[in-house]
C-alpha cells in the first residue's frame, strides 16, 4: 500500500520540481494578464500588494549609438555619421515582488526595471 501512495505522488512532485524557479511568459491576476513590458502601476492595479519586496540596484556597462548628420547650406544632407559612445555606466533599480497566493496556487516573482515587468519567475507552491 505504501508503495502505490509514493508512486501516485511522483508525477506530482516531478512537476512541482519542473515549476520550481522556471521562468513564466506571463501571469493572471483575476481576469487579467500581466507580461513582459507591462507597467509597475498595472500589476499593483490588478494584481494587488505583493507578499514581500525586495529592492536592489545594479550598476550596468551600457553604449548608444548617435547618428551624427552633417547638413549643407541648402539643408541636404551631405553626410551621416554613426557615432558610439561605450564605457556609460548606470545604476538601475531593480524590484522582486513575490506574490504568495496560498498552497494550492504558485508564488509568482516578478521582476521590474525602470518601472516596467522585465521577467516572471514561478517559485513552486505556496504556504
Amino acid at each position: 500500500m505504501h508503495r502505490i501512495i509514493t508512486t501516485a505522488l511522483m508525477p506530482s512532485l516531478l512537476v512541482a520540481g519542473l515549476l520550481s524557479g522556471t521562468q513564466a511568459y506571463a501571469m493572471h491576476c483575476g481576469s487579467k494578464i500581466i507580461k513582459k513590458g507591462d507597467l509597475q502601476s498595472k500589476v499593483l492595479k490588478y494584481c494587488g500588494d505583493p507578499t514581500e519586496v525586495v529592492k536592489r540596484y545594479a550598476h550596468r556597462n551600457n553604449s548608444f549609438a548617435s547618428l551624427d548628420s552633417r547638413n549643407t547650406p541648402s539643408g541636404n544632407i551631405k553626410s551621416r555619421q554613426t557615432i558610439y559612445l561605450e564605457g556609460f555606466k548606470e545604476e538601475v533599480l531593480i524590484e522582486e515582488w513575490t506574490y504568495n497566493r496560498g498552497k494550492r496556487k504558485l508564488i509568482r516573482v516578478v521582476y521590474f526595471e525602470g518601472g516596467r515587468v522585465t521577467r516572471i519567475d514561478n517559485k513552486g507552491y505556496g504556504d
